[in-house]
């Protein structure tokens, strides 16, 4: 069964639709992704000021045991939640360790579908996928278009672990 390590933190300060980043100042998300990325010991990635409005609501992380049928092995997985206080909307990034052989779209559905993270996509969410390096990424999310969803994950910065 997979380990699970949630760490609960609201970011966004009093105000509606205006950016969790600020373009002068530290962005906060990227301090605890860090964080999650030096405790996994992998890079990871988040958004950068594409995702105006929203702030991390939750960064947590899995431990798959190599029950996938790609052959990975052990690895971690995980999920960042973004939330948007002012219009009660939410997305999900999802990331996993693979390799160049993998199809991400498969890999990240089987991920999705598995059940190591509590909750799924509903059926009516945005579903877009994408390999970034060694890393295959999942975006979902309701009332956003796929093209809105892979502009999101291409943009993603990459936070390493320092």
């Amino acid at each position: 069964m997979a380990l699970t390590t949630l760490a609960a933190m609201l970011l966004l300060a009093d105000g509606e639709g205006v950016s969790n980043i600020k373009d002068d100042g530290p962005q906060a998300q990227h301090v605890l992704v860090a964080s999650m990325a030096a405790k996994l010991g992998m890079t990871l990635f988040a958004p950068d000021k594409t995702a105006r409005g929203f702030a991390m609501a939750s960064i947590e992380s899995v431990m798959l045991e190599g029950t996938d049928p790609f052959g990975l092995g052990r690895r971690p997985a995980v999920r960042m939640r973004f939330v948007n206080k002012g219009t009660a909307t939410a997305f999900d990034i999802y990331e996993v360790k693979s390799s160049g052989s993998v199809n991400a779209a498969k890999h990240m559905a089987w991920l999705l579908g598995s059940g190591s993270f509590e909750g799924s996509p509903s059926p009516h969410d945005t579903v877009a996928t994408l390999k970034r390096a060694d890393t295959d990424l999942a975006f979902a999310g309701g009332l956003v278009s796929e093209p809105s969803a892979l502009e999101l994950l291409k943009r993603l910065v990459k936070i390493s672990p320092n």
